[in-house]
């Protein structure tokens, strides 16, 4: 697996339309399920402001992770004052379960990260894949944000690179 790390000063609305589509592709069952959001997230005007927002967030940085040349999912994290916010992470389908590709694009984020700033990011409770993927690893739930602290994060990395 491959990463590339970019400011969102350097993307290109290409790139960004790119992440958009994986992004939609797995908010979509949650829509199907969930008709209300769908009136909100399903339109031209949320993809702009998305698009748009990637583009012109100057705390983001963007995680790609490509194989084969294929892009497989991504990481946005905002750098705030007091923590490494994670904007969006999504990986395409076919690497969703294989329990490798989670933890690998962790581990190759993790070192451009804020050293000692907690990780924190708001999970739909309608998205149950990711709060179980994050529930694994530790994250708890703290005034609306799932909160992870950057040595949990570390611990983890390294307990991975063990196994």
């Amino acid at each position: 697996m491959e990463l590339i790390v970019k400011r969102n000063t350097e993307l290109t609305r290409e790139e960004v339309e790119e992440l958009f589509k994986i992004y939609f592709e797995n908010i979509t069952p949650i829509l199907d399920v969930y008709k209300s959001r769908a009136k909100i997230y399903d339109t031209n005007e949320h993809r702009e402001e998305w698009i748009t927002g990637v583009l012109t967030d100057n705390t983001l940085r963007c995680f790609k992770f490509v194989e084969n040349n294929k892009l497989i999912g991504f990481i946005l994290i905002e750098f705030l004052e007091n923590e490494n916010f994670i904007f969006d992470f999504d990986i395409i389908d076919e690497y969703k379960s294989d329990g490798i590709t989670f933890n690998k694009m962790i581990e190759l984020a993790f070192p451009y990260c804020q050293e000692g700033k907690e990780f924190t990011g708001i999970i739909w409770r309608e998205n149950e894949n990711a709060l179980m993927k994050f529930k694994s690893i530790g994250a708890l739930l703290i005034n609306k944000k799932y909160r992870l602290s950057y040595d949990k994060v570390k611990e983890m990395i390294e307990k991975n690179k063990s196994n």
